[in-house]
């Protein structure tokens, strides 16, 4: 695929992955919250579910800004549609369910954590912080802060893009070095190596992902990570090497499916909401199993999970559509559709985490 025709094209089948990552990393959360094993399972084979639908994501990420962005002339305006395509959701899903966790508990909440702290919400990075700083987090996972990382990244590796190869080299090196030597105490799968390893590898991914061989070689990769019994020193390296074959292969699954105009239509309606629910979904499952837990089965509870996850992400995405109209609010990532953060959709193609759970469940 060239570079003409990605730019001209509007790749329907990331709309397709990520609905199912979406619905994928709500069950996993729900799974490792609840401990029903019954309605989906943490980890198959080598791997945990959940690292695969995060690696799919960070690559989703990469491919759709790369196939947008080659050069980025103008850091400043850049950086303005990135922080347009993350934070407005952020800070009114933020506000939203603060406010619900404080009418719910009647009282006030992070009482004791010193309101420097609150610096680390505002710039989304309390999420990713806060396995080391105690701080205001509610929402949003580590990956929020993670992919802030990479989109400030971004301007320099396509800058210097020869050296992608040797920079995608460093950082499994940097990765591989981490899962036995750890500095800062941060899970391996987490650090700025192992995001930048699936980014790039999804900003070098349209290359080859129409590839039939690398379809064969994606399946017969996925079905060894899930069957084999022969140990991997480390699960996330199984789920970056799960989640680069599953993205491959929903790719060919999703050509076909995308062919149907009803169903490509439904597939961008709920994609254009998958940020939104990335954000909310962890929250809401917590909601879900503290009110009705104990009182439907695990299967109900967790269709609960799904189905209020994208309510929530409706009402996130219309709050912030209302406020976009206010005099002096400035333009919003909702004026223009090919301006929204990666999960949202195909970030800038014009025509087209876990928190901190025990690994072992």
């Amino acid at each position: 695929m060239t570079d003409k025709q990605l730019k001209s094209r509007y790749i329907y089948e990331f709309d397709f992955i990520r609905v199912i990552c979406a619905i994928g990393i709500i069950c996993y959360h729900f799974m490792t919250d609840s401990g029903l094993r019954d309605s989906f399972p943490s980890r198959i084979g080598l791997f945990y579910a959940g690292d695969v639908f995060v690696t799919v994501f960070f690559a989703l990420s990469g491919a759709a800004l790369y196939c947008r962005h080659r050069e980025v002339d103008d850091w400043a305006a850049f950086y303005k549609k990135r922080w347009l395509a993350i934070f407005p959701s952020f800070y009114i899903a933020y506000g939203l369910f603060y406010l619900i966790l404080t009418i719910r508990s009647r009282a006030v909440l992070f009482q004791g954590i010193p309101a420097w702290r609150f610096i680390l919400t505002v710039i989304g990075m309390d999420g990713y912080l806060t396995y080391r700083i105690p701080d205001f987090y509610i929402l949003g996972e580590w990956f929020t802060g993670a992919l802030i990382i990479l989109y400030l990244l971004y301007p320099l590796l396509v800058r210097y893009k020869r050296a992608l190869p040797y920079v995608f080299t460093a950082a499994v090196f940097a990765y591989l070095f981490s899962i036995n030597h750890s500095v800062s105490g941060m899970d391996p799968f987490r650090t700025v190596s192992s995001c930048l390893v699936s980014f790039l590898f999804g900003m070098g991914m349209m290359k080859f992902i129409k590839s039939r061989i690398a379809l064969a070689v994606s399946v017969l990769t996925f079905l060894f990570l899930s069957c084999s019994l022969v140990p991997i020193s480390d699960a996330g390296l199984a789920g970056h090497l799960a989640g680069f074959s599953l993205i491959v292969i929903l790719y060919h699954i999703g050509t076909p499916v995308e062919r149907s105009a009803a169903l490509r239509k439904v597939n961008r309606r709920i994609g254009g909401l998958t940020y939104q629910v990335f954000l909310v979904q962890h929250i809401v499952i917590d909601l879900v199993l503290a009110k009705f837990g104990g009182r439907f089965r695990g299967r109900v509870l967790l269709l609960m999970a799904i189905a209020l996850s994208f309510f929530f992400a409706v009402v996130v995405r219309g709050l912030q559509k209302l406020f976009s109209h206010f005099p002096g609010s400035g333009r919003s990532s909702l004026d223009n559709s090919n301006e929204h953060v990666t999960m949202d959709r195909p970030d800038e193609i014009e025509t087209g985490v876990r928190k901190s759970e025990n690994r072992s469940n």
